[in-house]
């Protein structure tokens, strides 16, 4: 999806984890959804009715500008009150410190031929994607980005499959303690 804003930005959601991009969950609703680290018969139901349905919003990084996915996907738009506005204010509560995902996947088709992804996210949430026609280089990309990220505290968890098997995982049974 790209929204443009009346500023001329371009607001691309074509990823997941986007540092400028939010739901709205009713105040309502907010003691259900955010009660125990287990989820309770009423936080599931509440998962089950709004999954889907939340609505989304993405703020405009060059002018503040923030829009409402509202009812059948019309975008609505607001513009703030006072200039210059922050630009930050979709951002999880870590900020930089934010710890993203990597991942990566290799498929061998029945000719023989592969096809592999890496997609990972840094920077509170900057979004990559990387494609690759070798096996040991997608491996090899793959150690390169986990370390890095795992080195700065950045990674929150981590995958690699090959044909469906796991190679990597992160964190394993052994770190979940």
């Amino acid at each position: 999806m790209k929204i443009r804003c009346t500023c001329g930005f371009v607001i691309r959601d074509n990823t997941e984890n986007l540092p400028y991009k939010a739901y709205i969950l009713p105040d309502q609703d907010i003691d259900v959804a955010c009660v125990g680290e287990e989820p309770s018969p009423a936080q599931l139901r509440l998962w089950d009715h709004t999954a889907g349905q939340l609505t989304m919003l993405w703020q405009c990084e060059v002018c503040g500008r923030i829009y409402f996915d509202g009812p059948s996907g019309k975008v609505f738009g607001f513009k703030p009150e006072s200039t210059p506005a922050p630009t930050n204010l979709l951002r999880s509560v870590w900020g930089e410190g934010w710890a993203g995902l990597v991942r990566g996947d290799w498929d061998t088709r029945s000719d023989g031929v592969g096809h592999g992804e890496l997609t990972w996210t840094e920077d509170a949430g900057e979004g990559h994607f990387e494609e690759f026609e070798d096996v040991d280089r997608l491996k090899q990309r793959y150690d390169e980005v986990f370390a890095d990220l795992h080195r700065r505290s950045l990674v929150r968890d981590a995958l690699l499959l090959i044909d469906g098997t796991t190679v990597h995982t992160w964190p394993g049974a052994d770190q979940l303690q």
